[in-house]
C-alpha cells in the first residue's frame, strides 16, 4: 500500500504562513489528504496551528521538508536538532527534517462546528495507543476507510432524497391546493386527473 501523505504544495502560500506563525497569529487550514486518518480528515477536518513554543513526540505540527514541501504530521521521534515525523494514516513512510524546519504546532481540530484540543490527555493517550497498534494498522486503517466510504454514499443518498423530496414539495405547491395547518403542518389535496383524491401530510 502507498502512503498517504499530506502535502501542501504552495511555497509562497506557507511561506506567508510561516511568517504569520512568527508573528504570533494563528492559522486555521483545512485538511487536504488522508496521512493523518482517523483524526485529522480531508474535507471533514479544519486545523488550528500556533507559533512553535514547544513540541514532543506525540505532536501534530506543520514542517517543511527538503525541496519545500510542507507536510502536516505527527512527531514520531527526536534525536537532538533532528524529527521524525510520520502520518498517522501512514504505514511505514516517515520524513526527516530539523526543528528548525517545524513552521507551527497544531492544538486544535474544529469538527462538524465542534472544537478539540488536540493536546488534551485524552487526545495525546488516543495518538500513544494508535502508535502502540502500528503492527495492526493497516487492518484499522482498511476499516476506517470503509466506514468513510460507506459514510459518504449514506451522505449522498441523503442528499439526493433531500432534493427528491423539495421537488416533491414544488409540484405540490404548483399542481396541488395548499390548504394551511398551523397545528400539524400542511396538506395538499385535490382531484387527481378528475378521479381518485390525492391527500399529503407533512408533520412539523
Amino acid at each position: 500500500m502507498g502512503a498517504d501523505k499530506l502535502l501542501l504544495n504552495n511555497e509562497a502560500f506557507f511561506i506567508e504562513v510561516s511568517q504569520m506563525l512568527q508573528s504570533g497569529n494563528s492559522v486555521t487550514l483545512r485538511a487536504k489528504g488522508n496521512s493523518m486518518l482517523p483524526f485529522i480528515m480531508e474535507e471533514r477536518d479544519t486545523v488550528v496551528l500556533q507559533k512553535v513554543e514547544a513540541f514532543a513526540v506525540g505532536s501534530v505540527v506543520l514542517a517543511c521538508l527538503p525541496g519545500n514541501r510542507y507536510v502536516l504530521h505527527r512527531v514520531y521521534r527526536i534525536k537532538g536538532e533532528h524529527i521524525m515525523l510520520m502520518g498517522d494514516g501512514n504505514l511505514h513512510a516517515m520524513e526527516c527534517c530539523r526543528r528548525e524546519d517545524v513552521a507551527g504546532v497544531v492544538v486544535k481540530i474544529i469538527r462538524d462546528g465542534r472544537v478539540i484540543d488536540i493536546t488534551s490527555s485524552s487526545q495525546l493517550f488516543m495518538a500513544a495507543l494508535w502508535r502502540k497498534l502500528l503492527p495492526v494498522r493497516r487492518y484499522l486503517l482498511f476499516v476506517c476507510r470503509w466506514w468513510m466510504r460507506r459514510d459518504r454514499r449514506m451522505k449522498k443518498r441523503w442528499y439526493f432524497c433531500l432534493y427528491e423530496d423539495r421537488k416533491v414539495y414544488k409540484v405540490a405547491l404548483e399542481y396541488f391546493l395548499w390548504l394551511p395547518d398551523t397545528d400539524n403542518g400542511v396538506c395538499f389535496d385535490r382531484d387527481v386527473a378528475g378521479g381518485g383524491f390525492f391527500v399529503f401530510c407533512v408533520c412539523l
